[in-house]
């Protein structure tokens, strides 16, 4: 339940409707009472893992170059593994804010979205004064439906294409982009979780790699994030797909500092 609770954001979805504070809350069958008291502690969480992570070498330090010469603000868009409110952009949101540093994000990833469905998403970014823009690209790409053999439901090639116009639009609007490559696939989990099976949705790392390489042949300076999560079952839910708050923090590790050398 906490997973949804982390991933499902119907605002992002649905216009402004009369009581659609309450939407996710019926959705997930509880009382909206109950959902606070998961929102509190998702705050709980973000807080203490921001926390651990400061307390690390060289994270503090990140945090001021970035605050000092960075921009004053950014914000990212992709599938899930961004949107999440326990994920990667969420904590390293939370580790600028403790740590300091610059204090506007804005995550405007949606789960489930594709490289194509985040091209209408760039015109209402660009029309906040945003300078920097993270875009992981998302893996449901590779995602194939029906049968394990299915052709992912985009291809390469239109990966490549829907990354290029995002980017493009964003740097004709004089922003500054920032490609990420999703990190692998935990495929024995994804392949043994209900949570895919009730969708008959089936992940390939192999098909997640093309997805890999198409945001690297589009950025130079393209974070690749394939391995960081590797080898190591506590970084990931037991969807395979989906990190855990460690997971997120390895990547807020390797992405915080690169962040910072960008700009100093």
């Amino acid at each position: 339940m906490l997973l949804l609770v982390r991933l499902v954001e119907p605002g992002k979805l649905l216009p402004p409707l009369p009581g659609a504070g309450h939407v996710l809350a019926t959705l997930l069958g509880m009382s909206p009472q109950d959902l606070a008291q998961i929102d509190k502690h998702i705050d709980q969480l973000l807080d203490a893992a921001a926390a651990a992570l400061l307390a690390q070498d060289g994270i503090q330090n990140a945090v001021n170059r970035l605050s000092s010469y960075g921009p004053s603000s950014m914000a990212a868009i992709g599938d899930s593994l961004t949107a999440d409110r326990l994920g990667w952009f969420a904590l390293l949101a939370r580790v600028c804010s403790l740590g300091g540093g610059m204090a506007t994000f804005v995550n405007a990833a949606c789960a489930g979205e594709t490289s194509v469905q985040l091209i209408p998403r760039v015109p209402a970014l660009l029309a906040t004064p945003v300078p920097l823009i993270l875009c992981m690209a998302p893996g449901n790409d590779a995602r194939r439906f029906g049968r394990p053999d299915a052709s992912p439901q985009i291809s390469g090639e239109e990966t490549s294409r829907a990354l290029a116009m995002v980017r493009e639009e964003c740097l004709t609007a004089g922003r500054d982009v920032l490609l990420i490559t999703p990190p692998g696939i935990d495929s024995v989990r994804a392949a043994a979780s209900p949570f895919w099976a009730s969708m008959a949705t089936f992940w390939d790392q192999g098909n997640l790699d093309h997805v890999c390489q198409a945001t690297l042949s589009l950025d130079a300076d393209a974070i690749d994030l394939r391995t960081i999560l590797v080898g190591e079952p506590a970084y990931r839910e037991a969807d395979g797909l989906h990190t855990t708050l460690a997971g997120a923090s390895q990547i807020v590790r390797s992405v915080l500092p690169r962040l910072a050398a960008r700009y100093s």
